[in-house]
């Protein structure tokens, strides 16, 4: 995308959250307002009432599914794969950072 090809208006029925940790929150979220597009960053930072660890991230990406289906929305999740990996000198000079 060109910067030349972006009308602000294009951008006014932008809503963002970075006060919302819950799973059940962003669902109610997700629901209230129905967007077409959802993007989710750092997946694992999501909180999930009475799970930890492999079973949380199991049900968010269960629950991120569910959304998107109930919502007809799409939907995108974002996780870091290690703090390690942005450190790691052996990748050379770049900022990269593995993502998945």
């Amino acid at each position: 995308m060109k910067s030349e090809d972006i009308d602000i208006m294009d951008f006014e029925k932008l809503t963002l959250f970075d006060d919302i940790y819950n799973i059940d929150d962003i669902e109610q979220a997700v629901s209230l307002i129905k967007p077409d597009i959802v993007f989710i960053d750092f997946v694992q930072n999501i909180n999930v009432f009475g799970a930890s660890g492999y079973e949380a991230m199991a049900t968010v990406a269960k629950k991120i599914q569910q959304m998107a289906i109930k919502n007809n929305a799409t939907m995108f999740s974002l996780s870091q794969l290690s703090n390690s990996s942005a450190k790691d000198l052996s990748r050379g000079e770049t900022d990269f950072v593995p993502l998945k």
